[in-house]
């Protein structure tokens, strides 16, 4: 039971949420179970049922609960878009980490780049070079390539064929869809980009994992500088 004395720093829903958080981390309520009704946890907690409302669609927007139209509100199992989303949304506000972002991806794509060599389908493959003509019919046009540069490291990712990479770089997409038009407005490179992809591209086609990795690294250096470049504008 947690009562208004408890609450010192944090409000009294929150308290609610974080006990039953607990709850869920060890294992007393499991994915699938359903809560009891509010009247039922207010008696529980010692609260009125607008607190546990609060309480609950806390937990909900967490990723911890969800109501069903008619019936109950139920645990959700844990999923990394949980994470991710927030995240990505936080990140999306702030520019100035564009420059640490990149860095991030240095580490991580070059392997990405490297394993979607070693593991891609043909299916993948002909959409990573789908990617290419969209890109070039787009710049011809006057624009930048925009979408089909996120398109193509979009489906790199998935031919890497693993799913905590591809939901660590998601995590990204919110803060880069804003420094690519910044980079992109560079004179010659969307040019160079496509340049790239298609380097990259080829040595995916031909599963030459050392190239993948060391073309991705140059691409993604280049992208650095341009970045940098574009700030001091």
């Amino acid at each position: 039971m947690i009562s208004t004395s408890d609450n010192k720093s944090t409000k009294l829903y929150e308290d609610i949420a974080a006990e039953m958080i607990a709850q869920i981390h060890s294992g007393e309520l499991r994915p699938g179970d359903r809560l009891p009704p509010e009247r039922a946890l207010a008696e529980t907690y010692n609260v009125s049922r607008t607190t546990i409302r609060e309480a609950l669609r806390s937990m909900e927007m967490m990723g911890c609960v969800e109501s069903r139209v008619g019936g109950g509100t139920y645990i959700k199992a844990p999923s990394l878009s949980n994470i991710v989303d927030p995240f990505s949304m936080v990140m999306s506000q702030n520019l100035k980490l564009g420059t640490e972002l990149i860095e991030v991806r240095l580490i991580l794509e070059t392997e990405v780049a490297a394993l979607a060599a070693r593991r891609r389908t043909p299916e993948q493959m002909q959409a990573l070079e789908e990617t290419l003509d969209d890109m070039e019919t787009d710049i011809s046009s006057g624009g930048m390539g925009l979408r089909a540069d996120e398109d193509f490291h979009e489906i790199l990712a998935r031919a890497a064929g693993n799913e905590a990479l591809s939901m660590i770089l998601s995590m990204c997409a919110g803060m880069l869809s804003r420094t690519r038009p910044i980079t992109q407005s560079v004179k010659g490179v969307p040019r160079m980009t496509l340049k790239d992809h298609t380097a990259i591209c080829e040595a995916i086609r031909l599963q030459d994992e050392r190239a993948a990795r060391r073309l991705m690294r140059q691409h993604l250096n280049r992208a650095l500088r341009n970045l940098n470049k574009a700030q001091k504008r």
